[in-house]
């Protein structure tokens, strides 16, 4: 990367934070007229940090899992209830996307059994508790819920994933559990803040760790 891609890659991340805090500062104003552009802005600015900056077919399939992603929070910021399956169908089809570069080469070491295992535990226990509260949507989740934990599973798996990538995956788990405990059981304190502090951090790692992953790879 030279000079110039250094400066607008600064500025891009600078732009993606504020507009990522902005968004959470006005959580209590939500819902509003652009709050759906507001939420999504952040995940299509990740997304045009990466088609700037990869020439190769991983660039188009990692811009889509973003874009795919950004779709999700319109679609979600619209109308979280009456709107909830489409919205996982597109978060379903960010991961997808994310598997098909993530999972290229696999390798199994000591990570990644250590990560698949503390996934397999999460996904035993966040079952068990959300599925007396799950209903007709036990399906969809627990299907959601399986693509996610393998997203994260493929970003461990991966031959030359970066831990940077694993760790937003992982926290994009965290997010979305959150996101299920506050529909299906309760909200708690300061819930919407919780999520999408998470998310957008989920997401930025997972671009960041992108780098570094095909940095490694191409070296």
């Amino acid at each position: 990367m030279n000079t110039t891609s250094d400066t607008k890659n600064k500025l891009l991340a600078v732009l993606i934070a504020g507009c990522s805090l902005a968004f959470i500062i006005s959580l209590g104003f939500h819902p509003y007229l652009l709050s759906p552009l507001v939420k999504s802005l952040p995940i299509f600015l990740l997304a045009l940090m990466v088609f700037l900056n990869i020439q190769d077919s991983r660039a188009g399939l990692i811009t889509a899992g973003l874009v795919f992603s950004g779709i999700g929070d319109v679609i979600l910021a619209i109308d979280a209830n009456k709107l909830f399956v489409f919205g996982i169908g597109a978060f379903t089809l960010a991961h997808l996307f994310y598997i098909s570069v993530f999972l290229r080469s696999t390798r199994i070491n000591k990570f990644s059994v250590s990560v698949i295992i503390a996934l397999i535990i999460f996904a035993i226990v966040i079952g068990r508790v959300l599925y007396p509260h799950l209903g007709s949507m036990t399906i969809p989740v627990f299907f959601y819920l399986g693509i996610i934990l393998f997203m994260a599973a493929s970003a461990a798996l991966g031959e030359n994933n970066h831990r940077v990538l694993v760790l937003g995956a992982t926290m994009f788990i965290i997010s979305d559990s959150l996101i299920a405990i506050k529909r299906f059981i309760s909200p708690f304190p300061y819930n919407d803040h919780w999520i999408m502090s998470t998310y957008y951090l989920a997401q930025f790692l997972i671009v960041y760790g992108t780098f570094l992953s095909f940095k490694k790879a191409d070296t």
